[in-house]
């Protein structure tokens, strides 16, 4: 039998992320289920995990792992961090299923990985849909991995001991050379992990490989509601409840007309929030993107600055700073 742990990641706790992780026991076979919980932001309050990592910013440090983000959170920039923090400090696991609180499986995990094993892959991802040239941190990340750059999804993802090994010493080692200017852009985990166990000689496979992957992206959301609904075999993501899912939907609905359009998809979408609140998120929303538009087009008349920049060499603040940044974030 595969030994194999269950990293179920998080940055805060409520009774949805409680759900989440019941759904998660329930598929997790003899994995041994440990809630990765992110607190270089905020403290999170006691959880019903069986098991838990706590991570603050400390334990980045310690691992010499770079304190760089281009904004917000750290661990959103580099959802791999807190994979190796719980590597260092777990007992030694053939397999390491890491999935995000707003994610779900709905086969068996167990399964799964043993499938994994017996196939020798080394990584279990998700490949974005789009082409690598369409993917908006493409250029920065030419120098590294070249024009034909491979960008993988981890929201689930599977990895087996020596692809979190190689990938943690590669953490390390790029950071010693982005200290010394070597390396002009940190890499966003979308484009490292995947890239960087190619260019180790790992195997890498699909979800698709390994399930349904219909409801499975970075965006639209699906309702918790609807995953009674779900097929099993299936990966999904994102997952998400009440107004959080809600704030998902109206944020990154591509179209402006939808908001003032009451029959369209965006409106279906948001038919069980109040119509006050519906249309309180819609002006917010608004004014969000009307404030972002004018800081883009003065970023590219060079009065402000790139909204990547805090990841380039030479722009990155102290822990203190970020640490402050994140928080009124």
């Amino acid at each position: 039998m595969t030994k194999f742990a269950i990293l179920f990641k998080t940055h805060f706790w409520d009774e949805f992320t409680a759900r989440q992780l019941q759904r998660l026991r329930e598929h997790s076979g003899a994995g041994a289920v440990i809630a990765v919980i992110d607190e270089t932001m905020v403290v999170v309050p006691e959880t019903a995990a069986p098991r838990e990592i706590r991570i603050g910013m400390d334990d980045l440090v310690a691992l010499q792992l770079p304190l760089v983000t281009t904004h917000g959170s750290i661990i959103w920039y580099n959802t791999d961090y807190p994979n190796y923090v719980a590597f260092q400090r777990l007992e030694p696991f053939d397999y390491y299923v890491c999935i995000e609180y707003d994610a779900c499986v709905t086969l068996d995990i167990e399964l799964l990985v043993d499938g994994l094993a017996r196939g020798g892959v080394d990584y279990l991802g998700f490949p974005i849909r789009k082409s690598c040239r369409d993917w908006p941190w493409y250029e920065m990340h030419r120098a590294s991995y070249g024009d034909e750059m491979l960008v993988y999804l981890s929201c689930m993802a599977v990895f087996s001991h020596r692809a979190m090994a190689l990938l943690l010493r590669r953490r390390q080692e790029m950071g010693r050379l982005f200290a010394g200017g070597q390396l002009e852009f940190w890499p966003n985990n979308e484009a490292f992990i995947p890239n960087e166990l190619r260019n180790g000689g790992m195997k890498l496979v699909s979800l698709g490989a390994y399930g349904d992957v219909s409801n499975y992206d970075w965006w639209p959301p699906c309702d918790e509601a609807e995953l009674a609904k779900m097929q099993s075999g299936a990966f999904i993501h994102p997952v998400l409840a009440g107004m959080r899912y809600a704030r998902s939907v109206v944020h990154h609905e591509p179209s402006l007309w939808s908001f003032v359009n009451p029959a369209s998809a965006l409106h279906g979408r948001l038919r069980a929030v109040p119509v006050h609140a519906r249309n309180r998120l819609l002006r917010q929303e608004f004014m969000r993107r009307l404030q972002q538009f004018t800081v883009r087009r003065l970023a590219a008349v060079g009065l402000k600055r790139k909204w990547y920049e805090r990841a380039q060499t030479g722009k990155v603040g102290s822990p203190q700073t970020q640490s402050a940044h994140n928080s009124a974030s």
